[in-house]
């Protein structure tokens, strides 16, 4: 069971788990019915009572978080007594993972427990650009009740087109399974390229990240913010791509030159962008693409749907387990 206040240890000593931070009942339900049984799950809230969850850190045989819970001072509470720091979430670059190393303390993804819901809100923003559905439905509330066929503004369809994945992780590969339905042809780019009877499967063809800029007609990231993926679409990437493409990124924000990205849209040398994420989030008053009317921006909010807690917490209760039985864990970061 939870416990949501400060908790005293048992006689027995139970493997404990401290869950950070404190989620929304609803949630805390779902982390309730996964807890593994013999396990004690403390919850404990860093922004509201960071006492609390230092105390709680340093008693704790293992780490279930939100990678941003993860503060230095929670690693310093973790050191020399956590034996794993377990994400709920798939992205660690809000922690810093070169002191979780220092300290010894692996540091494990989610196993792409959020990989279906990305997929279905890159899929979202495809046909939400590709629709112009913001400012329709924005129009409709205004009053305006515009024929298309009168319209200057032009509208498209998935089915036809070439999607260009970049970084054919769990993501990349849950998109490429939902793409096939709408009769598209995929490329993808990776520093690994998949094995023969993978690409047969989801029905993907590998390309250089040049060809596939060139050829592709969406191009949507997903990649770990690394040195090497830092700005990896920039003036020059955003140059190859067709006047007529989209580009999506539900990864992070900085693996695109926001300044190029904004310039590249305000003189209309690509159809848009579609961005789940920014490189400083939220973004800052006067930010430049905020105000672009090809640029369509949702707040960070791909990944966490109710229907993927279920799949977080069984992932990460399980992989939590598989150390406490003397294990290797699953999903470990590089």
């Amino acid at each position: 069971m939870l416990v949501g206040g400060v908790s005293e240890a048992s006689p027995s000593r139970r493997p404990r788990v401290a869950l950070l931070p404190r989620l929304m009942p609803a949630v805390l339900e779902v982390a309730d019915r996964h807890a593994p049984q013999g396990f004690e799950v403390v919850v404990a809230d860093w922004r509201r009572n960071p006492e609390h969850a230092l105390a709680t850190v340093a008693e704790a045989d293992f780490i279930l978080a939100l990678a941003g819970a993860v503060t230095p001072a929670v690693l310093d509470a973790a050191r020399g007594r956590v034996r794993l720091i377990q994400l709920l979430s798939a992205g660690y670059d809000e922690m810093d993972t070169a002191r979780a190393k220092e300290y010894g303390i692996p540091v494990a993804t989610n196993g792409g427990a959020n990989a279906p819901s990305v997929a279905e809100h890159i899929i979202l923003l495809i046909l939400a650009s590709y629709r112009q559905l913001v400012e329709v439905a924005a129009r409709v509330r205004r009053g305006a009740w515009e024929s298309p066929f009168t319209t200057s503004r032009l509208t498209y369809e998935i089915g036809g087109k070439t999607i260009g994945l970049v970084g054919m992780g769990n993501i990349g590969r849950a998109l490429a399974r939902r793409l096939q339905g709408f009769e598209t042809t995929l490329l993808y780019y990776d520093v690994r390229r998949l094995p023969e009877e993978e690409e047969q499967d989801l029905d993907v063809t590998f390309a250089d990240l040049e060809t596939l800029l060139t050829r592709a007609d969406v191009v949507s990231l997903h990649l770990p913010l690394l040195p090497e993926t830092r700005h990896l679409i920039g003036e020059a990437e955003l140059a190859m791509m067709k006047p007529t493409a989209l580009l999506v990124n539900t990864a992070r924000g900085e693996i695109i030159d926001e300044v190029a990205l904004a310039r590249s849209l305000a003189a209309r040398k690509i159809l848009g962008a579609a961005l789940d994420v920014l490189a400083q989030e939220p973004p800052p008053a006067g930010h430049p693409l905020l105000d672009l009317d090809n640029c369509l921006i949702t707040s960070h909010c791909a990944g966490p749907t109710f229907d993927s807690w279920p799949r977080r917490f069984q992932n990460g209760f399980a992989n939590i387990a598989r150390v406490a039985q003397g294990l290797d864990p699953k999903w470990l970061i590089p």
